[in-house]
């Protein structure tokens, strides 16, 4: 981390190269995006995140962004 900054990226269910039958459209989306950010923080303490989402993706990050948004110091 050079520069101080580390990149993480993750496919959602029958997403990507996920295996899974179907996208929730944001319900689980939203869970998972959660214990992926629980995992960084915990496992690198990682505690400041940037979420970026195309399609799908940006959907679950605005979800999650105000679901959790009082759990984090910065978003």
């Amino acid at each position: 981390m050079k520069e101080g900054v580390a990149f993480a990226s993750l496919d959602f269910t029958a997403c990507g190269n996920s295996e899974g039958q179907y996208v929730s459209l944001g319900c689980h989306e939203t869970q998972d995006t959660l214990e992926f950010v629980e995992y960084l923080h915990h496992n690198y303490k990682i505690t400041v995140f940037a979420l970026w989402g195309r399609s799908m993706g940006a959907v679950t990050a605005i979800k999650f962004a105000d679901m959790y948004e009082s759990d984090f110091s910065k978003m």
